[in-house]
């Protein structure tokens, strides 16, 4: 069974957030119409039946956000490229 639900961007304006959960999987996708939002739900629940892939979720990970952080955010910093003692 999927679910959509209502959100408003900072600009104000609104999008919707599908959900779609069968048998431990897990897809979500926003759109800006809700009838299209309907639509895929119905699409992803037709694929997970007949068995078909589907993009899942990736699971982030600790380390995987300090090793985005250290690669992108330290140099910017002027951190990362010096030495510690």
């Amino acid at each position: 069974m999927g679910t959509i639900t209502k959100r408003q961007k900072s600009n104000g304006k609104i999008s919707f957030r599908a959900e779609v959960r069968i048998e431990g999987i897990r897809s979500t996708k926003t759109f800006d119409r809700k009838t299209d939002a309907n639509d895929w739900i119905k699409s992803q629940e037709t694929k997970i039946k007949r068995g078909e892939k589907i993009p899942l979720l990736k699971k982030h990970t600790l380390s995987d956000a300090i090793k985005r952080y250290r690669k992108e955010c330290l140099p910017l910093k002027g951190i990362g490229t010096q030495k510690f003692q």
